[in-house]
């Protein structure tokens, strides 16, 4: 990006080297240069009449000639004036300033005193922009007394002979952006007058060379770059960055720290975690506002090219150019992550500051941000140039609807997948689906070429029928939408058509989907019509419609009678996507079975999926590997009975019977082995029919006819029709725990020995249907459907009996081996059900533990509580329980930023990570550095006791925080609460034994989370128990002494105060108030009893 300016220093040392030498030098040397077969125009007039003005004006207006004139020119120039700075004459980029026409070059050609020109040339190489003396207002006048000098002639001379002293006033840069007083060059000026002016368009530039104001005033008048319709972003740059960025036009993730990490190792690492920041997404003329901490700004730039866009390299870079290099406070806190796209609350925060305020008049303010109204799948679509061309898609199909019938069109986003569709008249016409990278084109197949409906067909694209009769929609992924889009245009407007002219419109109209179109394409899509009359326009159907995302979550709890907190959900959630296997604890009857299979009932979607239907008095089969492979199929004892076959005895052939199938009637032999069920033996056309029709897993149905005569009847092998309904996938279970298990065939089954056959389980079950969800969804780069296990009273026997292949697993990803017996896994047993011999745990699975303590369960060992997050049940609101809603909740946690899908973790090692790992500790350090800092404090306690955690630990606190900045409407307060939520899980869960044992221990980890890292020589002080009470879950001082900020609760001696002073102002409120209650606890029944643990 420097190369842009890279002509600055040439020119500048080219006008000292002419300047120096004067008339007798540049006379010699032009001579000497290669003119590429072109004029010297400096010699037209005589060489006693050389001025170097009309020098470098010729130079400048050779940049716009052929690049080989051009290179030839510049290097023999260079080479002849001995100019050593650098600059790559190929480059078209490089030569961003004024270009005149060659016949407009000379300065003399009117009998102009050529020592005017000179002395013009020596006062404009000498001015620095800060000398107290200034040019001469006589030459500057006296100039523009030429004949055909005018103010835009002469100031680009100016510029080209010293460009960080003048700007240009032509109608090519600057002047045009309407920055000044002037709009145009104005036909005279005085020096005076030029001065005023220029300082007044370098009020808008801040800490910016005229030379950088002349190449942004010139990118946005040519429209090089857009100057609306702008995206806005954010970055945060420390010292060392900073001057990085300044310096090299450019930024990048972390600055020279990022680049230092992805040096080491995989240098793919530092790509992905730069490209997850959504550093992709910048394009030419979107606007990043730099800034240091917080509340202090750096400055301004613009998008000039995002190599993360249109390359893969760890040292790519989003190019800029400047506009505002000042450094100054800021009166907001602007968001505390590296990089992110920001709206009109971060412009406000920058426009308040008086050293933005000029260069933000100018730029257009950004529209009201709704990005939080746009599903995140859909929002995702804008952030790489697929995506983009596929919102096009929509937007061309919206302007085209509009101009058939301004009345016939609605857009609105799906209530429960949030995709974002557009309606014409009642036909659904195009879909982008927001689960997954998916377009849905409705369109009759009849107004498709031959050829294109045959490369569809070879192409395998899906199509389900639609309405009204006759269209099909075709579902095109984001790989066959590029080739596809453009041949089903034609077709697809034909269907909008004929859908404008038969239907009305449909109604609830989504505006925000038309201003998400807008602001990212830079489009002007219109409303539809009735929206301009007043018609109600509503974001979704409010008559049976619930709110996205958590939202839905909560509302649907609430319609179960279920009362839990916001952050008790949220908890749970962020628990469930950071480690897959959470335990529930707390006193009985608080529900904590029941969220648990309401947040797994919630997320069970409802799919179509293909039914067979089959006759009532037929018998459902499966095809399985041995019936290809050996042309036989084992009869059911009901089919055998009814055609009257004798089983047992010695291995025998059978009789013939007649069999009936849809391409005839044939006669087969059967055979019985030993102690099996018949067999029929395939032959001729049968047995070519059966092969090229089914294959393994494919289902097919058999009966018998009964004789008519007193003979054994036909038997009837048919196909089952097939119908598309809508169900709710099964993909949750509840296990009732036995306390008699002591290993692991209650939940995964066991191989029977007797019959040979694998006796599965519920569990077992589950796990394989979400196996095969997890592949179904990996081959169709989808995200796959959650799946929840539910082990109800989880305690009642000893977990690492029964659930160590299980935690095992989880940690290591490793198969947890089921049985040897190759014929059950293959399918090729005669009789039960095909199981894998290993399995491995597959990331779509989250697991739930619901635990009571009493004298009938076991106590977890510390293995069990490191490898899971345990979450406590034990507030009881009884209040809200009569008026059936939930109390107001003191603010906390909440994850208004999550969407209808989780983030799961994947059971394979492509893609991310399948369990957290060192990148999310990364991030957590980038992003939450006062969390990471308090954090490796506290394991500076423990580790003095030798009860420190391991890295495991740390990665899911890590991981647990980062979620909740992800997902939480205010990113900072979702990570504070999530940080206080994730140590009371991880780290106190392992806290049991003696007084002697903890109480020390106990103590520092009260005031550490009374007063956050800052617990030196507070730590050491004895804990006053009456000095704090607990109130609903959080830490509250009722002592002056012992309050963070010195103050005590005002209302601590009411007895009616305990819910006001849950809300006591952040001042005067612990660091970590919920951790601290639960320490509290602790330390009281370690005094009380002598002995304590986290679980009560």
């Amino acid at each position: 990006m420097k190369e842009l300016f890279h002509w600055v220093p040439w020119f500048q040392e080219l006008a000292r080297n002419v300047g120096e030498g004067q008339l007798r030098t540049l006379v010699a040397r032009a001579k000497k240069v290669d003119w590429a077969g072109g004029r010297c125009a400096v010699l037209d007039q005589g060489e006693e009449n050389a001025d170097p003005l009309t020098f470098f004006y010729h130079l400048a207006s050779v940049a716009g000639g052929k690049v080989e004139k051009r290179r030839t020119i510049y290097a023999s120039v260079a080479e002849v004036f001995g100019i050593e700075s650098e600059f790559d004459y190929s480059l078209d980029d490089c030569f961003i300033f004024p270009i005149p026409p060659g016949l407009q070059v000379l300065f003399n050609n009117s009998g102009a005193d050529p020592k005017l020109l000179w002395k013009m040339f020596d006062q404009a190489r000498a001015l620095d922009g800060t000398s107290a003396a200034p040019l001469s207002a006589d030459t500057f006048a006296n100039m523009l007394q030429i004949r055909g000098v005018g103010i835009p002639k002469l100031t680009q001379v100016l510029f080209l002979i010293n460009p960080r002293a003048f700007l240009p006033f032509d109608t090519h840069a600057v002047l045009p952006l309407e920055i000044g007083q002037f709009k145009k060059p104005p036909a005279t000026m005085s020096w005076a007058e030029y001065v005023d002016e220029m300082d007044r368009i370098q009020a808008a530039f801040p800490g910016c060379q005229p030379y950088e104001i002349n190449a942004i005033g010139y990118m946005w008048t040519s429209a090089q770059l857009p100057r609306g319709g702008n995206r806005w972003y954010q970055i945060r740059a420390g010292d060392d960055d900073w001057r990085d960025f300044r310096d090299n036009y450019w930024i990048y993730h972390g600055g020279q720290r990022e680049g230092h990490r992805a040096g080491k190792g995989d240098a793919r690492s530092g790509l992905k975690s730069q490209q997850d920041l959504g550093l992709n997404g910048p394009e030419p003329g979107d606007v990043v506002l730099a800034r240091s901490r917080a509340r202090e700004g750096r400055g301004i730039g613009i998008v000039y090219r995002n190599d993360y866009s249109v390359q893969s390299h760890r040292n790519g870079r989003i190019h800029v150019l400047w506009v505002n290099k000042e450094q100054a406070p800021l009166s907001a806190n602007m968001p505390s992550v590296h990089f992110s796209r920001v709206g009109r609350a971060a412009f406000d925060t920058f426009a308040k500051s008086a050293a933005y305020e000029e260069t933000l008049r100018m730029l257009p303010q950004p529209m009201p941000d709704k990005t939080n109204n746009i599903p995140r799948g859909i929002r995702r679509y804008a952030e790489d140039h697929l995506g983009r061309s596929m919102l096009a898609a929509m937007a061309d199909a919206i302007e085209f609807a509009h101009s058939l019938n301004d009345e016939c069109w609605v857009t609105r986003f799906d209530s429960r997948r949030r995709d974002l569709r557009l309606y014409v008249g009642s036909t659904l016409m195009l879909v982008l689906e927001a689960t997954r990278r998916r377009v849905e084109i409705t369109l009759d197949p009849g107004d498709l070429e031959e050829i294109q409906r045959d490369r569809m067909r070879s192409a395998k694209i899906l199509h389900e029928y639609a309405r009204p009769a006759g269209v099909r929609r075709y579902l095109l992924h984001s790989d066959q939408f590029v080739e596809q889009w453009e041949s089903m245009r034609p077709a697809h407007r034909e269907t909008m058509k004929q859908a404008a002219m038969k239907s009305p419109r449909a109604p609830f109209h989504s505006t925000d989907a038309i201003d998400f179109l807008n602001r990212t394409l830079g489009a002007k899509l219109p409303e539809p019509g009735y929206v301009d009359n007043d018609i109600e326009v509503t974001e979704r159907d409010v008559s049976g419609v619930t709110a996205a995302g958590f939202g839905s979550l909560i509302q649907s709890l609430r319609k179960e009678g279920l009362l839990f907190a916001q952050e008790q959900v949220a908890n749970y959630i962020l628990a469930l996507q950071t480690k897959r296997f959470a335990i529930l604890t707390g006193i009985s009857g608080t529900g904590k079975t029941k969220i648990a299979m309401a947040v797994a009932g919630h997320y069970e979607p409802a799919l179509k999926r293909p039914v067979a239907r089959i006759p009532d008095d037929a018998v459902r089969r499966e095809v399985k590997p041995s019936y290809i492979k050996h042309s036989t199929l084992v009869l059911p004892v009901a089919i055998s009975d009814h055609l009257r076959i004798e089983t047992g005895g010695e291995p025998r052939s059978g009789p013939q019977i007649r069999v009936r199938y849809p391409n005839g009637r044939i006669r087969l032999r059967t055979y019985m082995a030993h102690g099996r069920h018949p067999m029929l033996l395939f032959k001729g056309d049968f047995k070519k029919w059966f092969q090229s029709t089914f294959e393994v897993g494919d289902l097919f149905w058999i009966r018998v006819h009964p004789s008519e005569t007193d003979g054994p009847g036909e038997l009837e092998i048919g196909l089952p029709e097939t119908e598309v309904v809508e169900q709710r996938l099964n993909s949750h279970v509840v296990i009732p725990v036995r306390p008699d298990w002591v290993d692991n065939r209650g939940l995964l089954g066991y191989l029977n020995p007797l019959t040979n056959e694998y006796s599965t389980t519920p569990f077992l079950n589950l796990l394989l249907r979400a196996r095969a969800e997890e592949k179904r969804a990996e081959d169709a780069g989808e995200n796959p459907h959650p799946f929840f296990v539910i082990l109800d009273e989880m305690n009642l026997a000893r977990v690492e009996h029964y659930f160590s292949d299980f935690l095992s697993a989880l940690e290591s990803g490793e198969d947890i081996p089921l049985h040897e017996n190759g014929a059950i896994e293959s399918g090729e047993a005669e009789s039960g059900p095909q199981v894998p011999r290993k399995l491995k745990v597959p990331g779509n699975v989250l697991f739930t533990g619901t635990v009571n303590v009493d004298e009938t369960t076991y106590m977890f060992s510390p293995k069990v509580l490191d490898r899971a997050f345990t979450i406590e049940f034990d507030q009881v609101d009884l209040e809200g329980f009569t008026r059936g809603e939930a109390s107001e909740e003191a603010s906390g946690l909440d994850l208004d930023g999550l969407e209808d899908s989780l983030d799961l973790l994947r059971s394979g090692s492509s893609g991310r990570d399948w369990k957290p790992s060192r990148e999310d500790w990364v991030k957590f350090s980038d992003d939450t550095e006062g969390h990471q800092e308090a954090l490796l404090q506290l394991h500076g306690v423990l580790e003095g006791q030798h009860r420190h955690f391991g890295y495991r630990v740390a990665n899911e606190i890590a991981r647990f925080v980062n979620l909740a900045r992800e997902q939480a409407a205010d990113p900072d307060a979702g990570a504070d609460a999530a940080f206080d939520l994730a140590l009371l899980q991880k780290v106190l869960p392992k806290f049991h034994g003696t007084q002697q044992e903890l109480e020390s221990l106990l103590e520092q980890i009260f005031w550490f989370a009374v007063h956050g890292g800052d617990h030196g020589s507070k730590g050491k002080q004895s804990v006053k128990v009456d000095d704090w009470k607990v109130v609903a879950g959080r830490l509250i001082a009722t002592s002056a002494s012992q309050a963070p900020s010195g103050d005590a609760d005002p209302d601590t001696e009411k007895a009616k105060a305990d819910e006001a002073a849950a809300s006591v102002a952040d001042a005067n409120a612990p660091a970590y108030p919920r951790t601290g209650a639960k320490v509290l606890r602790m330390i009281q029944r370690l005094r009380d009893r002598g002995f304590t643990s986290f679980i009560e």
